[in-house]
């Protein structure tokens, strides 16, 4: 009647053995992996791990600490993305700058300012990101920085909001 009681109560205590009378009662135990780290200490550990993240979790509901790498955060949502690689045919000294359509694989864009001094590069990021709505630092050339064809990468959106951003 003892041992049922206790079964129900913590299924995790058996009884081991009985001797001279007595029953004595065994607790499964944590594994250690690392000699010289006790059962006892590893619960420990593990109750204050419990107890962090529950003050994080407490605090991050009522607009106090919030956890690293929270998906809802903006910030934490940018960084995980990874940048978008788009393929650009510029063609400078254009009367305006605008995106023409496709060149191939790569959209065709005109720019109004001339190659000389980085300066269609310049008009090139510019036009992007306010297309785009993001900061110009989220828009940078890859590579072909002296040619017309250029791989730009953005950072912040998916390929398909890209796309629907340049109307293409």
């Amino acid at each position: 009647m003892v041992v049922d009681r206790l079964r129900r109560e913590d299924p995790d205590v058996s009884p081991i053995r009985k001797s001279s009378g007595f029953l004595v009662w065994s607790r499964a135990l944590q594994q250690v992996d690392a000699p010289g780290i006790s059962a006892n200490r590893l619960d420990r550990q593990s109750a204050q791990e419990n107890r962090t993240a529950r003050w994080k979790n407490r605090h991050h509901a009522t607009g106090g600490m919030v956890p690293d790498n929270d998906p809802h955060q903006p910030s934490a949502r940018h960084d995980l993305m990874k940048p978008v690689s788009l393929l650009v045919h510029v063609l400078p000294r254009a009367g305006k700058t605008e995106v023409v359509g496709w060149h191939g694989d790569a959209v065709k864009i005109r720019l109004k300012a001339p190659p000389v001094d980085g300066a269609a590069n310049e008009e090139l990021i510019k036009f992007l990101s306010k297309t785009i709505r993001v900061p110009r630092s989220a828009v940078r050339i890859a590579s072909g920085v002296t040619s017309r064809r250029k791989r730009i990468e953005v950072d912040g959106v998916s390929q398909h909001e890209l796309l629907t951003a340049l109307g293409i």
